[in-house]
């Protein structure tokens, strides 16, 4: 899948000041929107055309025989792509279904003809009943990627009809796993209270016990046990082929165009869990200590107060992997004894009064249908990361308001910060104007430090060009957060220059390489990873040209693929493997740097 590529020659030049001729608006694109599996047209798609660089965006709607038209564009590099419900969003140039398009390269006066393919959506369709057999209708069905990727725009949920039966439809190839929440219907929403067989019995022998206890003219002690509570069961949501455990369902592979059908499963009443246990670690008292169970996500799906003793419990956790995260602020106010602390579903709504005083502690646990007693928690400090903000021209000027330090928990996907929650691990710290800032109570944990700029900066050109401690740039890398353990005199440098590579890949024959793909990534294997910001997938425009932008100053290598998705970032030795073959470059700060590189024969 790789080629080698050789550099042949670079030319490099630092930012400057240029003097810029107006630019003529006399090209024009025009093309035509046919089917790919039968080069039939594809009427009323929305084709799309952007100016690489300015992100200036044209539409058009394609007429019935699949013909569009963009006049009076100026000269530059365009990516073209079009759209259209239940197909494959497409690009110029792709060479598969949902992959990369070329850019095309538009001289001054120029009319390019053009020709795109789409491909229909894949399709899955199923019947969902209940339990008893009975069409489960109104209920929302939903294909997400089964790697863990949000799920593909434009797709939307399915919702089942009067049979129960759904079809999900525009999918692009790829594996996903069908899931379906409970139906809307308020009976089947309410918990379902049913007793098993031993809890049956128990009670029948208790109720004999005090008939017999009567008779006897015994008085019953309020000490004395009561029943054991029934087990409680819902409607939770389910994974095809019938399964309420994400990591139990199957996987649905598709391809353009096709139609997976037969895809059913059933809901099942699922008998719920109790995860209880106990907070200890506090030199004074654990009570009052908040606790929350979340998703893997990060969404909160309960949250409760240890009691006095430090115990707590949460009852009806549906079956899935969890975590548990306690929090314990010493200046909190513990509630007194006539306030119990009774779980309640939903996001923690208190306010975050983290301090350098604060205890953490986190635990998983996996819910399958039986309880879950005696979990651990042993609370542990946070720890601290500070430091100083500067400008890399002019280290004295003060930091105007609106710069923030963040550090985001890695492993959370779509969690919007919310700095009012007492049990938010993203820690948000705002700057001081003269640069100081001091990050406390970071719950123990894995972070991606960044940092948050205004629109008046971001306007100028400044961006974070490094955060460095211990020789460490942490921007590139993620940060332990270790109990007890700080992070301190973090140098964070704000810049205005912007470096860029602009290279021409070339064929052995000098023909323009528009078919392949170029990755740049860096040369230190610690910043190597899929959302780096030193991880650059780009492909040459047909003249062969291409762009890297906004790179970071430093050291990387360049590498030619034959194909490239994002998802291959995340194949075990793919980095390792892309370097054995690539080319070493490096840009200085504000260098932009031109370089042509030749696909070895």
């Amino acid at each position: 899948m790789l080629c080698l590529a050789a550099s042949s020659s670079l030319h490099a030049q630092r930012d400057g000041a240029a003097v810029l001729a107006p630019t003529p608006v006399d090209a024009t694109i025009a093309g035509r929107i046919v089917a790919a599996a039968s080069s039939a047209p594809v009427p009323v798609a929305r084709a799309i055309v952007t100016l690489s660089g300015a992100g200036i965006e044209h539409a058009a709607i394609a007429d019935d025989d699949g013909r569009f038209v963009f006049a009076d564009l100026p000269a530059g590099r365009y990516v073209i792509g079009a759209r259209k419900v239940a197909w494959i969003d497409t690009a110029y140039g792709a060479t598969r279904a949902g992959g990369a398009g070329t850019p095309v390269a538009l001289a001054g006066g120029e009319r390019r003809e053009l020709t795109m393919t789409m491909a229909r959506g894949a399709a899955i369709k199923g019947r969902l009943t209940m339990s008893t057999g009975v069409p489960a209708t109104r209920t929302s069905v939903r294909a997400v990627p089964a790697d863990g990727r949000p799920s593909p725009r434009g797709v939307d949920p399915a919702i089942t009809d009067d049979r129960g039966v759904y079809r999900i439809y525009g999918l692009p190839p790829g594996e996903y796993v069908v899931q379906a929440s409970p139906p809307g219907i308020p009976a089947m929403m309410q918990a379902l209270l049913r007793p098993s067989a031993q809890e049956v019995d128990n009670t029948f022998a208790q109720l004999n016990s005090r008939h017999a206890a009567a008779r006897a003219g015994t008085i019953r002690s309020a000490a004395s046990p009561v029943p054991t509570p029934a087990r409680q069961t819902v409607y939770a949501p389910v994974f095809y082929p019938g399964t309420s455990i994400r990591d139990q369902a199957a996987v649905v592979a598709v391809s353009a165009g096709d139609e997976r059908a037969g895809v059913d499963f059933t809901f099942s009443a699922t008998e719920m869990s109790r995860v209880a246990g106990r907070v200890a670690g506090s030199a004074t008292s654990s009570a009052g200590a908040q606790i929350r169970l979340q998703a893997r996500t990060g969404v909160a799906v309960q949250s409760t107060a240890a009691a006095t003793d430090g115990t707590f419990a949460f009852a009806a956790v549906a079956p899935g992997t969890y975590e548990v995260i306690a929090r314990l602020d010493p200046h909190r106010r513990v509630p007194g004894p006539n306030e119990p602390a009774i779980a309640r579903v939903g996001p923690v709504t208190a306010a975050d009064g983290s301090s350098a005083d604060t205890l953490w502690a986190r635990s998983d646990v996996v819910a399958s249908g039986q309880d879950v007693e005696g979990l651990g928690l042993t609370l542990l400090p946070g720890s601290a990361m500070s430091g100083r903000v500067q400008f890399a021209t002019d280290r004295g000027a003060p930091v105007p308001a609106g710069v923030s330090v963040r550090l985001t928990p890695v492993g959370v996907r779509q969690m919007p910060v919310v700095t009012s929650s007492s049990f938010t691990t993203f820690r948000q710290t705002d700057v001081a104007p003269d640069g100081h800032f001091d990050a406390v109570g970071v719950a123990p944990g894995t972070y991606q430090l960044s940092l948050l700029l205004p629109p008046a900066l971001t306007a100028d050109g400044w961006w974070a060009r490094s955060a460095v401690a211990d020789g460490i740039d942490l921007l590139d890398v993620t940060t332990d957060m270790t109990p007890g353990v700080d992070v301190r005199d973090v140098d964070v440098r704000l810049s205005q220059q912007h470096a860029a590579l602009t290279g021409r890949l070339q064929l052995p024959d000098g023909r323009p390489g528009s078919a392949y793909f170029i990755i740049a990534f860096s040369a230190d294997p610690r910043a190597r990873r899929v959302d780096a910001r030193r991880t650059h997938a780009t492909r040459p425009a047909d003249d062969g040209v291409f762009v890297l932008d906004d790179v970071p100053p430093g050291d990387y290598l360049l590498a030619v693929l034959w194909d490239f998705e994002p998802a291959m970032l995340q194949a075990p030795g793919f980095f390792e493997q892309a370097a054995a073959v690539a080319v070493p470059f490096s840009l200085a700060e504000g260098e932009r740097r031109d370089q042509r590189f030749e696909i070895g024969r």
